[in-house]
């Protein structure tokens, strides 16, 4: 099975409010693709300013942040007109609601426990390429 690895660059946004997370996640970033550009917000408010003066290709957001849960945050970016594909990044799957993920048009997610470079891949190219079939 090929490798997959983007061949046209992507803007990834990651929302989160825990810096660690923040740097692994661009590390592993960084060593599927120099492709990629990579910013991350750990306040919510700044996320949405920076998301309303930017195109990304790709959010991911954390489940628990420091003052909304991350379908809250999904919620915000719809409604401020962000429809692309979102990725839900947490540590605590046992709190996620699918139906809502779902009705916010976010149909993957990814476990902070089993990021890696491998899955991270799976799961960016699993999102994009839903974005791409709609």
């Amino acid at each position: 099975m090929m490798t997959w690895i983007p061949n046209t660059s992507l803007k990834i946004l990651l929302i989160d409010d825990d810096d660690v997370d923040g740097e692994l996640l661009r590390i592993y970033l960084q060593k599927i693709s120099h492709l990629i550009e990579f910013r991350h917000c750990t306040r919510e408010q700044e996320a949405l300013d920076v998301v309303t003066d930017n195109a990304f290709d790709l959010i991911f957001v954390d489940n628990r942040l420091s003052l909304w849960t991350g379908s809250e945050m999904l919620e915000a970016l719809r409604d401020q007109g962000y429809d692309g594909p979102a990725v839900l990044y947490t540590g605590h799957m046992e709190e996620v609601s699918a139906n809502r993920l779902r009705s916010l048009k976010c149909l993957d997610f990814l476990e902070k426990g089993d990021v890696n470079v491998n899955t991270l891949r799976s799961t960016i190219q699993s999102a994009m390429g839903r974005a791409d079939s709609n």
